[in-house]
């Protein structure tokens, strides 16, 4: 029997990526200017890469995510991929994002003139 395809492991994570007007100041402030989703983790990346490097190779991933609204838009993310998700699991008895609560979500923040 030959096999074919990769299956990855690992973190499946929601980035929530803003885009501000500029870097505060110490105990500034700064207007956010876009607000974005993104898949990350080390699951999520090397699944998306893969899948952008050879859209023909055969991909699956195998996660546990937060029975939640973060947990379903990653799925759909790996499905939008063609990324095998049937076994990428829903529990409710942790959150998606490395299992922290939902207020301790990872935010990456830019500003136009340094990206």
């Amino acid at each position: 029997m030959t096999r074919r395809g990769v299956l990855t492991g690992g973190t499946w994570c929601l980035d929530r990526n803003l885009l501000v007007d500029r870097w505060p100041q110490l105990n500034g402030r700064a207007d956010i200017l876009d607000a974005k989703l993104s898949g990350g983790g080390s699951g999520c990346n090397m699944a998306i890469d893969l899948r952008k490097l050879d859209p023909g190779l055969p991909l699956a991933t195998i996660t546990l995510l937060g029975e939640d609204a973060d947990g379903r838009y990653l799925i759909a993310l790996a499905k939008a991929h063609g990324i095998d998700a049937a076994r990428m699991q829903l529990t409710d008895r942790a959150a998606t994002a490395i299992a922290r609560p939902a207020s301790a979500r990872t935010s990456a923040i830019t500003e136009p003139a340094t990206g």
